[in-house]
């Protein structure tokens, strides 16, 4: 699932930055969620048309939001129409390569001006994105990637309710280094990207499982 963003726009008067317009972007033509954060670390958000005229009103998205050095918010779709948005924090690791953290905190149906604390099982799930798997039937949780970890990334596979199904062993190695974040084709291809060896000149490599989650 990849965000897409829009042009920038306030949303109404009291704001302390520009929204963005998030959407999901396995449906390009699906409605648009923009955010904003207002006064008292509030996050107002507004459902807008691919055009960016206005669907809804202005509504809470978060009553109360803290925000790192570095942080933002990605979305992923949700099964039956609407979001699951996760915020992001960019760290830094000890020689100073960036990596993220996420958490799982809402979900809003499509449309709909309010907003769900996400459900346990998802934010049981930290550090992980959300990709549609097995047809739309379920989802699978992709790991991101981090330093210094056991070379041993999984695949969840999960039903709408969350009920674990099944896993897809991405083990790289034995031992620890530094993994990345795994994605997902529209095809349902998982793609993993391998770690760099030092010792050789940076090179980008990838493996993947062709229509493993189809």
């Amino acid at each position: 699932m990849d965000v897409r963003a829009g042009s920038e726009r306030p949303l109404g008067p009291g704001s302390r930055f520009t929204g963005r317009h998030l959407r999901d972007g396995l449906r390009p033509r699906q409605p648009l969620l923009d955010h904003q954060q207002r006064r008292g670390g509030a996050i107002s958000a507004q459902w807008l048309d691919a055009n960016g005229a206005a669907l809804t009103g202005e509504f809470t998205l978060l009553d109360s939001f803290q925000a790192g050095p570095s942080t933002w918010f990605e979305t992923a779709p949700w099964i039956g129409g609407g979001l699951a948005v996760r915020r992001v924090d960019q760290q830094n690791d000890e020689k100073g390569h960036a990596y993220r953290t996420a958490q799982w905190l809402v979900t809003v149906g499509a449309g709909q001006r309010r907003a769900l604390a996400a459900p346990q099982w998802l934010k049981d799930r930290p550090n992980t994105n959300l990709a549609l798997a097995r047809g739309g039937k379920g989802y699978a949780l992709l790991p991101m990637g981090a330093p210094d970890v056991q070379c041993a990334q999984r695949i969840e596979i999960v039903a709408p309710d969350g009920t674990s199904c099944d896993s897809l062993d991405a083990t790289i190695a034995a031992g620890r280094c530094r993994t990345e974040d795994m994605t997902v084709t529209l095809g349902g291809t998982p793609v993993q990207e391998m770690p760099a060896d030092p010792s050789q000149p940076p090179i980008c490599s990838y493996r993947w499982w062709k229509d493993a989650l189809r």
